[in-house]
């Protein structure tokens, strides 16, 4: 089993805590740090389980397959070409990713550019 950075602080600190010892001297220090990365992981986690809910109901739920290529090729397909492309999203105006890239690129790209403008799609990353 890999630890992330995080999981390794928690479970060292952990053990100095359990094992009595002062973290006067060389750990209080970065407590600070882990308590962000803590909410930063329960909000990944999050993230993550309301995918895989969704890849259960819409997919797995609803088909059944007779060997593990297949299996693949429609989990592949669900991803690739439904999750990411056309399903639609709130974040993005209640449209799909595509519907919302060609909107950003009609208004954006397509209209003659003016100087000192810049070109950022709405909630980049």
């Amino acid at each position: 089993m890999t630890l992330s950075g995080v999981e390794f602080w928690d479970q060292y600190f952990r053990h100095l805590r359990e094992s009595g010892t002062d973290l006067d001297w060389g750990g209080r220090w970065l407590e600070p740090f882990l308590a962000p990365l803590r909410e930063v992981r329960a909000r990944t986690n999050a993230l993550m389980e309301n995918f895989w809910s969704t890849l259960k109901i819409e997919l797995v739920y609803r088909n059944s397959w007779r060997t593990r290529d297949e299996a693949e090729n429609a989990l592949f397909a669900y991803i690739d070409g439904w999750y990411n492309t056309r399903r639609i999203q709130a974040r993005l105006g209640d449209l799909s990713p595509d519907e919302y890239e060609t909107a950003w690129y009609t208004a954006n790209i397509d209209q003659p550019k003016s100087p000192g403008t810049t070109l950022e799609p709405a909630g980049a990353r």
